[in-house]
């Protein structure tokens, strides 16, 4: 059974590494796309002789951009089920993998952790699957899906 602990340990912790390593980088990138923004609207803003000027220029269609944009991150509800779903079957599929090599270990240890890893996943993926599909039924219920327009 030792010889299972770095087998996990190590893909473990360059998971790990891996996840804090792309949660600096995606920081990184969004506090620089808001320092950007809050630049330009100050100098858009700056640009005005008078508080009448800047409300009509922030009712007007040009404006009501400049204000969605203020906006960092947008809501996108389809891309974050689609994540889930993603994560859900790719988590399935490597459970039920090591589920069934399972028999193929010689060692009863090595059956016993294939076993184990083997039912995490499963579970994990259907932990997923579940939440995209709780996700997709609020926010569909919420109105938040947008609606796709055929035109006739």
């Amino acid at each position: 059974m030792g010889y299972l602990v770095p087998i996990i340990v190590v893909p473990a912790i360059l998971a790990a590494i891996a996840y804090s390593i792309r949660v600096v980088v995606v920081n990184r990138r969004l506090a620089k796309t808001a320092a950007l923004q809050a630049e330009l609207h100050r100098h858009v803003l700056e640009k005005f002789g008078s508080a009448e000027d800047a409300m009509r220029y922030l009712q007007s269609d040009a404006g009501k951009r400049l204000l969605e944009s203020a906006a960092l991150e947008r809501a996108n509800p389809q891309g974050r089920i689609l994540g889930s779903l993603q994560a859900g079957i790719l988590s399935f599929c490597v459970g039920v993998a090591l589920l069934a090599t399972e028999g193929m270990a010689g060692a009863i240890e090595a059956r016993t952790g294939f076993h184990v890893m083997g039912m995490l996943g499963v579970m994990i993926g259907v932990g997923f699957l579940v939440a995209a599909g709780a996700s997709y039924f609020l926010i569909r219920r919420w109105g938040l899906l947008p609606t796709a327009h055929t035109e006739s």
